[in-house]
């Protein structure tokens, strides 16, 4: 539509920049809804809808149980998430899935860092699903281009190439693995970040992962903590982090608390 030599193209009854994807919108609004309602006053009912529709759209494998579903849903909803659940049920993907998701709607203002206690954790289980889903990223069937580079033996996918810099430690790292034994995360000086932790139980020093978390959060407009798990007894150290709050009751059916 062009109103007054201005073109722009409307979805879920709002305006955007001529030729905007149906997927971007949908991204946009799954990773900035906080700011459509205190900016321009728009109410962004479901996030967690939007970022179901894109994911579908963009990664076709990614399997869509009722429990993925959940855990994007949730994921879009809340800064600071903890998903619990047995083995081989779709956490690392899911949550590989939903950061990547971010870094993409702004590739040069986001920063996503996917963590695990040690190296070995990160090679065997977190970086993984991060390699096989940008693979099919950058081959979607939308033709969208996507920007980064996947750099051979680092846990790294970075905007731009630049040999001479580590990319786990550079600023260009777009998507980093980094192992929490390797000690400090410095900021990472953009306005978007998601900081996500890897089989969080196996993480022993959680003063350190507090420590990170404080220095990433700072300066950033958005930041998203999230962590994968599998569920431990109530007295475990980690359960700091999800032990539901006084009053709640969990039973089998219980999907999420907050």
């Amino acid at each position: 539509m062009n109103v007054g030599g201005t073109s722009y193209v409307t979805h879920f009854g709002i305006d955007w920049p001529a030729g905007t994807h149906r997927v971007l919108a949908c991204l946009n609004l799954a990773k900035k809804w906080r700011l459509f309602r205190e900016e321009r006053g728009i109410d962004v009912r479901d996030p967690g809808d939007r970022l179901e529709e894109a994911l579908r759209l963009l990664l076709p494998s990614l399997k869509m149980s009722p429990w993925t579903v959940q855990m994007i849903h949730d994921f879009a909803e809340h800064d600071e998430y903890h998903m619990l659940g047995g083995a081989a049920s779709g956490k690392s993907h899911a949550i590989a899935a939903c950061s990547i998701a971010m870094w993409i709607t702004d590739p040069l203002d986001t920063a996503v860092v996917i963590s695990s206690a040690t190296l070995t954790d990160l090679r065997t289980r977190a970086w993984s699903p991060v390699t096989t889903l940008f693979t099919e990223l950058k081959n979607n069937r939308l033709g969208f281009a996507i920007p980064g580079k996947l750099v051979a033996n680092q846990y790294a996918i970075v905007n731009e190439k630049d040999e001479a810099l580590a990319a786990t430690q550079a600023a260009r790292a777009a998507i980093q693995g980094r192992s929490l034994d390797e000690g400090r995360i410095v900021g990472l000086h953009v306005p978007w970040v998601v900081f996500m932790v890897d089989e969080l139980a196996l993480v022993r020093d959680l003063d350190s992962l507090q420590q990170n978390i404080a220095n990433i959060r700072t300066g950033t407009l958005g930041f998203k903590f999230c962590t994968a798990s599998n569920p431990e007894p109530w007295d475990h150290p980690t359960s700091l982090y999800y032990k539901p709050p006084k009053g709640v009751r969990l039973t089998p059916d219980t999907g999420s608390w907050v």
